[in-house]
């Protein structure tokens, strides 16, 4: 069975539309900005919206949940609970025929 990431593997997202019937399937990758208003809303995202991610994070205990909001934080560079930050992202969109 794949992993989590498993659709992040262009080779892999081409071969499963050329095996759903879909000629030349392009792969593009699309950068992107994820916005939050600050470490608790980026929480949020993370136990509540991040699907595999909010998966294992609510599986741990609330002692284990605040040292990994913590590490978190201090790997952010996040001074406060309430200072915005931009977070990098991509999404792998295809268009095929």
């Amino acid at each position: 069975m794949p992993g989590i990431l498993a659709l992040a593997d262009r080779e892999r997202l081409r071969r499963l539309f050329t095996e759903a019937g879909f000629a030349d399937p392009d792969v593009e990758e699309v950068p992107f900005d994820l916005r939050f208003a600050g470490m608790d809303d980026y929480w949020g995202f993370l136990t509540g919206v991040a699907g595999a991610i909010a998966m294992v994070l609510n599986r741990l205990s609330e002692d284990d949940q605040e040292r990994v909001r913590d590490e978190l934080a201090a790997q952010l560079g996040q001074v406060g609970e309430s200072h915005p930050f931009e977070l990098p992202a991509k999404s792998l969109v295809v268009s095929a025929a």
